[in-house]
């Protein structure tokens, strides 16, 4: 990629999910959508979750997409189906909705209009294959 789309596509990513004049347009935290604030209750409780298997993010905050979706898979390669659903259900399907709505309300470009609309054809699969086809 050249530097200037790399600066492009940075932009966009960091107005998205970041920092955006006046407030950050879509948080993607957990905590955030259940409760309007970052680590809140839904971090702690998606810890718990964690702890079980011996795992403690370092990276981003417990309630982040990207943990929350890693554990999930985590789970689905250990054969813990049943709390794989289990944790999709209390979790990402609470709130990853509300994120994907706002993320393609607010992109302000192409990649990450690109990022919501792969996050929701991802979800919708996930939703389709594990609670529909595994019932």
């Amino acid at each position: 990629m050249a530097e200037s789309n790399y600066d492009k596509v940075a932009t966009e990513f960091t107005s998205c999910f970041i920092n955006d004049y006046k407030h950050v347009k879509c948080p993607p935290y957990e905590s955030w959508y259940r409760e309007r604030t970052v680590y809140g209750i839904s971090v702690q409780r998606v810890l718990e979750e964690y702890i079980k298997y011996g795992i403690y993010p370092k990276k981003q905050l417990a309630d982040h997409i990207s943990t929350e979706l890693e554990f999930t898979s985590f789970l689905l390669f250990v054969e813990q189906e049943d709390e794989a659903r289990k944790f999709i259900k209390e979790h990402i399907v609470s709130w990853v909705p509300k994120l994907i709505e706002d993320i393609l309300a607010n992109s302000k470009g192409e990649y990450t209009k690109l990022l919501g609309i792969a996050l929701k054809q991802f979800l919708d699969y996930t939703i389709q294959t594990i609670f529909v086809v595994n019932r």
